[in-house]
């Protein structure tokens, strides 16, 4: 097996995708106890805090949860000295229903995948994972207060993944937080992507950016707005056209004007939301986002000293729209057709891309 699956423990092993403080919160409010997130969050926090590198790395599940449910009960409600007790309960009750059901997927999943756990959790996670009958399933269980990082930092990603013996670039990661769970995990399959570039292409002077941006536009700025001067060959990620395309493009753009920019641009519409294209006489854009255009961008640009260096109006999001600032404020640009090109975003692009360079190219 050379493809791993790496699951959060909180949230996502033990519940439905609802995290710890949604469901002690919905819990407290099932005991009597409403208060707002403005107060009950605070609280939390607070509780989850005071365990974390704090508890033996022996404490069960049973206690692990108590001692969280207490330290809340006993903020909200600490006339009450049994509420924290009662809040426990309903919560492993529903956890061990979730680690029942989860069990026949993660079973299936361990016939054909490396397991593994990466969460922040106390420093006890090996233990309770025994307690919840689910530890045999996994190859490997890292507790952020045992490892020394926390998510979103990808270094713990990548400790699961080196123990496991698999590339992060062969491994997925189910979770209940986009921001924690997902981001790091792909920042250390990026990190991953870098290595290999580096590796593969020692000979050139590479400095590689490994950043998780808002936006096509932030991604854009953040390579174009580089030091170095003059004109910049920029490409989409996932923009492919055959070799001989890509050099020919590069060869007619870089005799245009040297202050204009040159967008690459393909009559192939193999793309979700093409962003049309007019090109008049000469080569010259003069119109950008029509509607059943006969060519679309195609995510290759020779982009201007100038126009690298223009800061953009703040309410645009996206490279689409940057573009068509630039050519609106007056920024010369022409267009240079590349017949085929295809962005691949989905399964029957990575299909088309492939068949188109398979075929045999016209002598």
């Amino acid at each position: 097996m050379d493809s791993a699956v790496l699951f959060d423990f909180g949230g996502t092993l033990d519940a439905d995708g609802v995290a710890w403080k949604e469901r002690f919160h919905r819990l407290f409010e099932a005991e009597g106890v409403r208060v707002g997130s403005a107060r009950f969050d605070p609280v939390f926090y607070a509780a989850d805090d005071a365990l974390v590198g704090a508890v033996p790395a022996t404490l069960p599940l049973d206690d692990t949860v108590l001692r969280v449910a207490a330290g809340v009960a006993m903020a909200l409600r600490p006339e009450d000295a049994t509420l924290g007790a009662r809040v426990a309960a309903r919560f492993l009750t529903e956890a061990r229903a979730c680690f029942e059901a989860n069990a026949r997927v993660l079973e299936r999943l361990a016939r054909r995948y490396r397991l593994g756990i990466v969460s922040n959790f106390y420093g006890n996670l090996p233990t309770v994972c025994d307690n919840a009958n689910v530890r045999r399933y996994f190859g490997v269980i890292v507790d952020s207060a045992q490892i020394g990082f926390l998510k979103p930092d990808p270094r713990i990603f990548l400790a699961a993944v080196e123990t496991l013996g698999v590339k992060p670039g062969r491994t997925v990661m189910v979770g209940d937080s986009l921001a924690r769970d997902m981001a790091g995990a792909r920042a250390a399959q990026e990190r991953d992507c870098a290595a290999w570039v580096l590796a593969r292409f020692a000979e050139l002077d590479l400095r590689v950016i490994v950043k998780t941006t808002a936006s096509s536009l932030e991604s854009f700025r953040e390579v174009a707005g580089a030091p170095e001067i003059g004109r910049m060959l920029v490409s989409t990620v996932d923009a492919w056209c055959r070799p001989a395309d890509f050099a020919r493009f590069v060869s007619s753009a870089v005799r245009r004007p040297r202050e204009a920019t040159v967008l690459a641009v393909t009559p192939l519409i193999a793309d979700e939301k093409p962003l049309g294209v007019r090109v008049g006489a000469e080569g010259r854009v003069t119109a950008l986002g029509l509607a059943s255009p006969a060519l679309v961008t195609a995510g290759v640009y020779l982009v201007s000293e100038r126009a690298r260096r223009l800061e953009p109006p703040s309410h645009l999001g996206r490279l689409r729209e940057h573009l068509g600032w630039l050519l609106d404020s007056g920024e010369p640009m022409f267009g240079e057709v590349i017949e085929t090109v295809v962005d691949v975003d989905r399964a029957e692009d990575v299909a088309l891309a492939e068949s188109l360079a398979a075929a045999r190219l016209p002598r």
